[in-house]
């Protein structure tokens, strides 16, 4: 009977393949470094002249490129004149 032998993957194939993440989900989204995330707080003071600080969480999303620094600055201004309601 011949002998089956399983050749693990290289860590360029691993990270190649569309994998899944931790138990069995989808695979997590990377963070940004800490600091990159508050690197997009103070940027957003200055475009906005002092009147809008955007979230940690849109300041993570801007870091990740799923958002722009001025797509971030218009959905914290929404959520300002929620919250003010």
């Amino acid at each position: 009977m011949p002998v089956t032998v399983r050749v693990p993957k290289t860590a360029y194939q691993v990270a190649d393949s569309p994998g899944q993440g931790q138990r069995g989900g989808p695979p997590a989204r990377p963070r940004p470094p800490r600091g990159e995330a508050g690197g997009a707080q103070r940027p957003s003071r200055l475009q906005s002249g002092g009147q809008v600080t955007i979230s940690s969480e849109l300041a993570d999303a801007v870091a990740r490129g799923e958002v722009t620094l001025d797509g971030a600055i218009q959905r914290q201004r929404r959520r300002d004149r929620r919250s003010e309601d």
